[in-house]
């Protein structure tokens, strides 16, 4: 008897232990999905942390892609690309910004296209892929050029097909296969609107100069014009005191922004 009341004793010892080793589990777990909860919360706090720098990145991306296109990339006076149409149509403002905004047009939407198809083109053939796009957009603005702009096309000669080789165009390409669709959107808006800056630029100072006019309202008598300035060797005049204008006052603000 006295043994069993022993075994009975050490039994309810062994029940009274185990109760308090699971207890003990019981809070430990607590703890543990306590500090679960505060890792879950603190990795919610990382990630916002994260989302709002990825954010800010997005702008300040914006601001470069921006000040690239328009300045620092400038395609004419930084690049000197775009120099075929920038000598020959630039006589008069209204054919030079129109030829800004058909290239830009077909650049922006060349970009887009690219950005959104390159994925599934083999790399040796993007060159290809890029020309057959770009033609393709180049024949259909050519056709509604015609179209409903016949005299304007008339005017522009052969300078709009060649819109399909303007090294603009292919040199934005590959910065449009290599980067997202909002970006290659945004790059080829600030790159079009850069080149037809350019292009005005150039044209109004070659009409005002060249023959008096602005846009086709005579300014001053065309005698007082210098005839030279609406040839090609005029172009190439311009477009160098133009260029070396730019690249001076960009020096100059930087060498500002350093000190």
């Amino acid at each position: 008897m006295i043994e069993k009341q022993n075994n009975q004793e050490l039994m309810s010892e062994d029940e009274i232990d185990e109760d308090i080793e699971e207890d003990e589990e019981y809070e430990q777990d607590d703890e543990d999905d306590e500090e679960y909860e505060q890792d879950d919360e603190d990795d919610e706090e990382y990630y916002e942390d994260d989302e709002i720098e990825e954010y800010e990145d997005e702008r300040l991306n914006l601001k470069k892609v921006a000040h690239d296109g328009l300045v620092t990339d400038n395609p004419l006076f930084m690049q000197f690309l775009g120099l075929c149409p920038a000598l020959a149509v630039t006589t008069g403002v209204i054919n030079g910004v129109g030829m800004g905004i058909l290239a830009g047009i077909v650049l922006i939407l060349s970009n887009i296209l690219i950005a959104l198809l390159c994925r599934f083109i083999p790399e040796r053939m993007r060159v290809a892929f890029y020309l057959l796009v770009i033609s393709i957009l180049v024949l259909a603005v050519e056709m509604l050029i015609w179209a409903y702009m016949p005299e304007f096309s008339m005017s522009l000669g052969i300078f709009v097909p060649l819109i399909v080789v303007n090294g603009i165009i292919l040199s934005r390409a590959e910065t449009a296969a290599s980067h997202g669709l909002l970006h290659a959107g945004l790059d080829g808006v600030f790159t079009a609107l850069g080149f037809a800056v350019a292009l005005f630029l150039v044209s109004a100072v070659r009409e005002i100069l060249g023959s008096g006019m602005f846009a086709g309202v005579q300014i001053f008598p065309q005698e007082y014009a210098a005839d030279m300035l609406v040839s090609p060797p005029g172009a190439f005049i311009i477009i160098g005191v133009l260029i070396a204008a730019f690249r001076y006052i960009i020096s100059k603000r930087k060498m500002e922004a350093d000190e």
